[in-house]
């Protein structure tokens, strides 16, 4: 039983196992409404529909090659206009809501002006970039090759200006 079985249950006073066998012959009767081209509509609630698609060519993206992909038949749901209504707040819920977000807008502090900038703001250069290290990686015993530190594994040989050979892993 999963906790929807659970719900259902609860709220229609019924054991699980029932609600589960009356979930279970709901999902029956949609599939073979499908199946068949027709639908199956739940008053309140909306329709399940099947929607054709019909065969059609279509291109392989790896290959280029053209295939046909098969007519298939697509299961769809549509709510009822009802059940949208229940679902969407009443239209004097959505203006008290936004009267009330008028009301925090409005009450927030504002600034009068924005505080001075520091004396030195703009005055000054950026300091220099630190000096890039230089790294030479020996892999399996070839030539040192200078390489970026974030392509370094942690089994390789590396050369420093101030440490000379170390480990990859040790940097």
């Amino acid at each position: 039983m999963n906790a929807t079985t659970e719900k259902i249950a609860n709220g229609a006073g019924v054991n699980a196992a029932t609600a589960e066998r009356v979930l279970g012959s709901l999902r029956q009767q949609v599939l073979a409404a499908i199946a068949s081209g027709d639908s199956l509509e739940l008053l309140g609630f909306g329709k399940f529909y099947g929607e054709a698609k019909p065969e059609r060519q279509a291109r392989n993206p790896r290959t280029q090659e053209e295939v046909t992909v098969p007519a298939k038949l697509i299961p769809k749901f549509s709510f009822s206009g009802s059940f949208k209504n229940q679902v969407q707040p009443e239209l004097a819920d959505i203006e008290e809501m936004l009267q009330g977000k008028e009301a925090e807008d409005t009450a927030a502090p504002v600034l009068q002006t924005a505080p001075p900038p520091p004396p030195h703001f703009g005055s000054q250069t950026p300091p220099p970039p630190p000096p890039q290290r230089n790294y030479w990686v020996s892999r399996n015993g070839g030539n040192p090759v200078q390489m970026a530190k974030s392509y370094i594994l942690p089994d390789d040989l590396v050369y420093t200006e101030d440490r000379g050979y170390v480990k990859g892993s040790l940097l």
